[in-house]
Parts: structure tokens; sequence; C-alpha cells
């Protein structure tokens, strides 16, 4: 009889638990905690030594396998329609592409320094899902969550390109590429604000990445 009252009193806590509302709080915790914490991996991940950024990249996995867990809708057109994608294939042609195109114009007018790394297959797979992960995590993650903190939009989209220049200064040392990739976050953050889509925003990354950081 002592058994089973100690039996159902532990179904009851584990219930209790792993109540939706229990769950949704450590899911949040957690969201937060991880972005956050690859927000300051990659930005600041070059002051380190390479032993301990070996133990930023297991942690980098960990912390996107976690997110995706979390909140598939998160993931790249994961809750965009096709509708918003056609809407962003627009927008990324009318607007995006004629002002990245300016951009590198007035890159190459300033002289900035190219990159020029080795393109191999390695190497050009690396760019592309740094190009996929940094887009996902500036706007689809960063900009929906200052939303959520109470911010408007054209705050939100101001301050995740903020922060994804602040990460290229600390790369690149370099005002000129800070300015450029502010304005990309800000052409790309809007693009991503109105469609929820940032397939074509990732092939402006991978070509920004490509030409001036190295990831």
């Amino acid at each position: 009889m002592g058994a089973t009252k100690m039996k159902e009193d532990n179904i009851r806590l584990n219930s209790s638990w792993l109540s939706p509302n229990v769950k949704k709080k450590v899911n949040h915790l957690q969201f937060n905690t991880y972005m956050i914490g690859l927000l300051l991996v990659y930005t600041l991940e070059d002051f380190f030594s390479p032993s301990i950024q070996w133990i930023f990249s297991i942690y980098t996995i960990v912390a996107w396998v976690t997110i995706f867990t979390i909140d598939p809708s998160r993931l790249p057109e994961a809750v965009t329609s096709k509708i918003k994608q056609r809407k962003a294939k627009k927008y990324f042609i009318l607007f995006a592409l004629p002002l990245f195109l300016i951009i590198l114009i007035l890159m190459f007018i300033l002289k900035v320094p190219l990159i020029l790394p080795p393109f191999t297959f390695g190497y050009l797979l690396n760019v592309i899902i740094q190009a996929c992960l940094l887009e996902v995590l500036y706007r689809n993650i960063l900009q929906p969550r200052f939303r959520q903190l109470g911010y408007s939009s054209t705050v939100s989209i101001c301050f995740q390109s903020i922060l994804f220049a602040i990460m290229l200064y600390v790369h690149t040392s370099s005002i000129i590429i800070t300015a450029g990739s502010f304005l990309i976050g800000i052409i790309t953050g809007l693009i991503a604000y109105l469609t929820r889509s940032i397939r074509l925003n990732i092939v402006i990354m991978i070509i920004w990445i490509l030409l001036f950081f190295n990831p």
C-alpha cells in the first residue's frame, strides 16, 4: 500500500515537472541562453586559441540542434508561404540586389581589401553553412526576439543589424565593412520581416562572406 502511494506521488511529481507550462518555461530559458551564447561565440571567437575554438564548435552544434528542436519555425522558410516567397523574390530583385551591388561598388571604389580565400569545396561548403546560420541567427531569431520584447519592427531590424555589424567589426576591424554590413542587415532584415523568407538573403550573405569575411 505504501509502495503504491509512493509510486503515485512520483507520477504526480513527474507530471508536474513535465507540465506544458513548466516545459514551455524551460524551453524558453534554453532558447534564450543558447541564442545569447551563439551571439557571443560568433562575435568573440577570434580572441581565443584554436583549442578553445574547438570547444566553441561543439557548443554551436549543440546550440543549433537545441534551438531548432525547441522552435522549428526558426528554420529557413519554415513559416513562410509561396506567395510570400514570390514577394521576397520581387523585393530582392527590385531593392535588395541593386542596393547590394551599390554597396559592393562602393567597397571597390574605397579599395577595401578582399579576402580571396582558396575556393576549395570544403571552404565553399563551410561558407554556405555559415551564411545560412548567420542569417537565421540575426534575421530569424534575434529580430523576432526584439519584437517579442516590445520593440517596433523598425527598431528590431536596426538592433539586429547593429549586432551583425559589430560582429563583422570585431572580425575585420574595418569601419567600411562594418558600415556595409549594417546596411546589408537592414536590407535583409526588412525582407525577412515582410515575407518571413531568407533564402535569397543567404545569397547576399554568401557573397559578403566570400569577399570580406573569413568565417
